[in-house]
């Protein structure tokens, strides 16, 4: 493996923050947010959540079609996840929108910088890409589990909609934290996604003509411009224009994904999200409830990495509190 800071400038642009390094007890400040608190130690926060917009050089992450193919978004996200994987202890899950833009990246963190992105990584975590084959996703699961039980940490790159993010439990220390770097929404071309989107808009159109024709449907459509679209809409898909199914869909596999870092009361975790769509007030809105309290938006890397440094100094040591 190799070590840490073995690049100067690379590093420079890292913000290390290392649990309990040269963290004072009685310079902890209050971490914000309210999150899930335990029965254990004061009633501790046991969620930690962040919208980081920028990264450690300042430059935006947005995952849509338009930035993600960039190798300066490529980079900027290769370094937020080279400092997370150093301040999250245990097991890390970093979920991409499609198994296109994890291979992506992937490649291009394997490329980029001497020691590469994908290098400084492993220096803190042993690296893990789902596969798309069931024997192939069996090796690797047990190999992130193998390195988790030798107490090196280990992180999990997986997409949104994959085993990984809806079928497995990743409870304590096998996920303490959730990196979502963008919103998988499916691609409007598809020809699924299309008339599904085409079929919604003529019920609510028919439904509107019948109930008094244009001037409802110009007042309803208003109404559901004005009003956030939550998960609790879901089972009244009727009600749904195309549009809002369409930002559903995706949300509800983000959720999905998100759920992987908090699997019973005692747990905890830490869910970082890696792409400023999240700081839209009708996607946080779409969050789930547990987790809408203790996010809180952050305007630079260095501070959120900051307190994600010291959740995980509280959780692990609260006695110095």
């Amino acid at each position: 493996r190799g070590g840490v800071g073995a690049d100067r400038e690379d590093d420079a642009r890292d913000v290390l923050a290392r649990p309990g390094a040269g963290v004072a007890a009685d310079a902890l400040e209050e971490l914000g947010g309210d999150g899930l608190r335990g029965d254990g130690a004061a009633g501790l926060v046991r969620v930690f959540g962040a919208v980081v917009p920028v990264g450690p050089s300042g430059k935006r992450l947005n995952s849509s079609y338009k930035f993600r193919d960039t190798d300066a978004y490529k980079t900027e996200l290769g370094n937020v996840i080279v400092n997370v994987a150093r301040i999250v202890p245990d097991g890390l899950l970093v979920f991409f929108p499609s198994y296109g833009v994890m291979r992506a990246c992937v490649e291009w963190w394997r490329a980029c910088g001497t020691p590469s992105i994908w290098e400084r990584i492993e220096s803190a975590k042993t690296c893990v890409v789902e596969p798309k084959t069931r024997d192939e996703f069996q090796r690797e699961f047990e190999r992130f589990n193998a390195a988790l039980d030798r107490g090196e940490g280990a992180a999990f790159f997986a997409v949104c909609r994959g085993k990984v993010s809806e079928g497995i439990d990743f409870a304590d220390k096998a996920g303490r934290a959730v990196v979502l770097t963008g919103i998988p929404y499916a691609p409007k071309a598809d020809a699924k996604v299309r008339l599904k989107r085409t079929f919604l808009d003529e019920k609510i159109a028919s439904a509107n003509a019948r109930r008094g024709g244009a001037d409802v449907s110009a007042e309803n459509d208003v109404a559901r411009r004005a009003a956030p679209v939550g998960p609790s809409d879901a089972s009244s898909s009727g009600d749904l224009t195309g549009e809002a199914w369409y930002s559903q869909s995706a949300m509800r596999a983000v959720n999905q994904a998100l759920g992987r870092v908090i699997r019973h009361k005692d747990d905890h975790g830490a869910v970082i999200l890696c792409d400023e769509r999240f700081g839209y007030g009708n996607v946080r809105a779409q969050l789930s409830t547990w987790l809408r309290p203790a996010v809180q938006p952050f305007d630079s890397f260095g501070r959120a990495a900051a307190k994600l440094s010291q959740f995980q100094v509280v959780l692990r040591y609260p006695a110095t509190l």
